[in-house]
């Protein structure tokens, strides 16, 4: 497992002072260990352990660039995170496919008891501007307002309400 990479564990690397393509490779490596993780009967279990100790089901609409790795980050055991992606980052519930598969998931979740937690994401970055959302033309404070929107237009759950909640 050694041979994947020096760069897997981000606490023995200092990625924000990699070079762009040191970053490139750790997060491609960071990806192969993840899969070979995941498929193991270790993992299966330690997901079925965590899914019975917080039986709340956690979504979360993305850009589909993947540029936000939310198990990574949250140090979430990787499949508990339904992702949802969207060219650009933007999410409207009123789109036919979009609405559909985000209200059949969550309904799903629900009718087997279960909580959900949506999270609306966006990316951005302190440094350099165009390493933002392309999708709201690099306007942080845009692609905030759709965050927003898009969870004003949470309708589409009426009646779900008292289990889903938006973040």
């Amino acid at each position: 497992m050694k041979e994947i990479n020096k760069y897997i564990n981000a606490r023995e690397a200092d990625i924000y002072n990699m070079s762009i393509q040191e970053r490139i490779d750790w997060l491609i490596n960071l990806s192969k260990r993840h899969s070979e993780i995941y498929c193991t009967p270790e993992a299966y279990l330690a997901r079925q352990r965590y899914q019975a100790n917080h039986p709340t089901k956690l979504i979360v609409l993305k850009c589909m660039d993947g540029r936000i790795h939310i198990p990574y980050a949250t140090k979430t055991p990787l499949g508990i995170i339904q992702p949802i992606r969207n060219f650009g980052g933007m999410f409207d519930l009123g789109w036919p496919y979009l609405g559909e598969v985000l209200y059949n998931t969550v309904n799903q979740a629900i009718e087997s008891s279960e909580r959900v937690l949506l999270l609306i994401t966006y990316h951005f970055s302190k440094s350099d501007k165009l390493r933002g959302c392309a999708g709201f033309g690099y306007d942080c404070e845009k692609a905030k307002a759709h965050v927003f929107e898009t969870r004003s237009k949470s309708n589409i759950f009426s009646g779900m309400t008292t289990r889903l909640y938006i973040l």
